[in-house]
């Protein structure tokens, strides 16, 4: 105890008065969390390491690969030369209320894009050729009573090539479905 007494303190220049009594205090406490301040610095080290880490494992896990992944390829509708137009498939609510819905088919969004097609659908699947690599937003026109529902819903419709997915090289479709049925 002796030997705090003589060390300098961390505490810059005490007044006189703190120099017993006080004074020893502040420098015990100084002694005892000298190393808790070492060994939190230790962990708040650990800390950023482990988040760093976490962090650039999430970039390295939710990119999305260039060639994808069998899985996701239906061979059957693969196309040996590249397709000018693709499929796009809307799903409709057909019902007693809604036997027909009218829909407008847009080239981006509703609010932005221009009008593509303007049809009216009698079963809840709806397919329309499009062309490939764009967005593409459906609006379907409801009744409800005497009221009247819009349903909107777009998807970007793509066209990607593979060679080694088929049994021989082939375009296919991703994307390109739209729900625009009423929810309850």
């Amino acid at each position: 105890m002796k030997d705090l007494l003589k060390s300098e303190s961390v505490f810059g220049d005490v007044s006189p008065n703190l120099k017993n009594g006080s004074y020893c205090f502040l420098e015990y406490l100084r002694y005892l969390f000298e190393d808790t301040v070492f060994i939190m610095l230790i962990v708040k080290s650990s800390i950023k390491i482990v988040l760093t880490f976490t962090v650039l494992l999430f970039f390295v896990v939710s990119c999305e690969r260039d060639v994808p992944v069998n899985a996701g390829i239906d061979c059957e509708n693969c196309y040996r030369a590249k397709p000018e137009y693709v499929s796009l498939n809307a799903v409709f609510t057909i019902n007693s209320e809604n036997p027909f819905v009218p829909l407008t088919v847009y080239v981006g969004d509703v609010e932005n894009g221009e009008v593509d097609w303007i049809d009216t659908a009698y079963q809840e699947d709806y397919w329309l050729d499009v062309l490939p690599d764009r967005y593409y937003s459906v609006k379907a026109k409801y009744k409800d009573g005497n009221n009247t529902i819009f349903v909107i819903d777009g998807d970007k419709v793509k066209l990607k090539y593979t060679e080694t997915s088929c049994d021989a090289a082939c375009y296919y479709k991703t994307g390109g479905y739209v729900d625009v049925r009423l929810r309850p």
